[in-house]
């Protein structure tokens, strides 16, 4: 279909122009051929541009395509996505993940032979020895391992009679860190005898490497998660270290006054252990550390939500009685009142009592007929330094307290006249519980 025609309309007519009357006439009698023309435009544009980009087309016939050369162009890849072709062969496309090549790269983008080092090129697979199948010719078949540590990150193999070499038959991996400094790690080719061994190299432009490390077999490895074996690397849930929920449960302590390893455990406390600090039946977990002439410490956690605590506990050899000290409030209740127990020794209790009748009269002062015994919330273990605290919730009352024994005190209680009735008494009593 040709293009259709373009006919220019007639100068649009303007207010106050003394010909305005004949040039609206021919404006508006040009515009049905106009908006004819427009119509004839969007069918002309339809079939000669959008056919051209078919959403059908291929590498092979892409829409957008050079004149004399119809297999090199531009094509519909699929949906958001499109691509470029050459010789009808897709060569990139682009889509919402991002941009694709089909194909190698090729040229002074990528390195030109397996030990190029020009900085920012493209790394080819089997360049260094990395990414090849066997046989793989890119590998680097030293007579001294020294040499390359200053090779950068590659590959190296060798069979025997190679200097610097921790064994025969190894594989290694350079790995360049900075200034000069290197690191090399090499594995054996041994299939009953699997070894690796590692080192490093100084910042110095020659080589001067660290001894070879070797790392250890199973044998090497702890073989229960209790093995104490001087010199065995530990394994992840050994003595409780690193084990986590559906790994290797830490180890259970019975008994605390036996022989201990150090590590992580886990204790079901009360009648479930002998010679731990609580007598609840919580479980816990317990750290144990050794320190020297066999001296042993413990730090135990209850785990027990509102109820949770920690301990700690000593011993002067290796098995024995624990001396435990709690380090977190302990807190408790009875039908005398409450009671705080502190990790320094302190504890206070604190209790409400009634007092009946304050009569008896001493000069201008009168006091309760006797002094009234009170039994502590908790006990204490020594009445010295023990104190009683008398709160009357009377302004009109004071009062005073003195230890009786160490389960009880005394209090007395005055007022400025005789008064008959009962009134409520805070008493505080702080001392030591151990």
């Amino acid at each position: 279909m040709p293009r259709p025609t373009y006919t220019p309309l007639p100068t649009s007519p303007s207010i106050g122009d003394p010909n305005f009357a004949t040039e609206a006439d021919a404006f508006l009698g040009a515009l049905p051929t106009h908006a004819t023309y427009l119509e004839e435009l969007a069918d002309w544009l339809q079939q000669e541009f959008y056919s051209e980009l078919d959403s059908a087309d291929t590498a092979a016939a892409p829409s957008m395509r050079w004149l004399n050369d119809a297999n090199t162009g531009l094509f519909h890849a699929g949906a958001d996505a499109f691509g470029g072709a050459t010789n009808g062969v897709e060569r990139w496309r682009t889509t919402n993940a991002g941009f694709q090549i089909t194909g190698l790269l090729s040229g002074t983008a990528v390195t030109q032979s397996a030990t190029d080092t020009t900085a920012g090129r493209l790394m080819k697979v089997g360049d260094y020895g990395w990414g090849a199948t066997r046989p793989n010719t890119g590998v680097l078949l030293p007579t001294n391992l020294n040499d390359v540590l200053n090779d950068g990150g590659r590959l190296a193999a060798w069979d025997t009679g190679v200097t610097n070499a921790p064994f025969d038959f190894g594989s290694a991996i350079n790995l360049p860190g900075y200034d000069h400094s290197a690191a090399q790690i090499v594995v054996s080719r041994s299939k009953t005898v699997p070894r690796m061994a590692f080192r490093g190299n100084g910042s110095a432009a020659s080589a001067d490497p660290s001894p070879w490390r070797e790392v250890l077999t199973d044998a090497d490895k702890t073989q229960s998660a209790t093995d104490a074996t001087a010199g065995r690397l530990l394994k992840v849930g050994d003595f409780g270290l690193g084990s986590k929920g559906g790994g290797v449960a830490p180890q259970v302590i019975s008994d605390f006054t036996a022989d201990i390893a150090p590590g992580f455990y886990q204790c079901l406390g009360g009648t479930g252990s002998t010679g731990g600090p609580d007598a609840s039946n919580w479980q816990a977990t317990v750290i144990v550390s050794r320190g020297q002439n066999e001296r042993t410490a413990f730090i135990y956690f209850r785990s027990a939500g509102a109820n949770s605590a920690v301990w700690t506990g000593v011993r002067a050899t290796a098995t024995g009685a624990v001396d435990w000290v709690r380090i977190t409030p302990e807190r408790g209740s009875n039908a005398t009142g409450e009671y705080v127990r502190l990790a320094d020794g302190t504890q206070i209790t604190q209790q409400i009592v009634s007092v009946t009748d304050i009569t008896l009269a001493t000069g201008s002062i009168f006091y309760l007929n006797g002094e009234k015994t009170i039994t502590y919330p908790a006990a204490f273990i020594t009445t010295q330094n023990q104190s009683v605290i008398v709160n009357p919730r009377s302004s009109s009352l004071w009062g005073k307290g003195r230890a009786n024994n160490t389960t009880s005190g005394k209090i007395q209680v005055m007022h400025g006249q005789a008064a008959n009735g009962t009134w409520d008494v805070e008493v505080t009593c702080i001392g030591r519980w151990y």
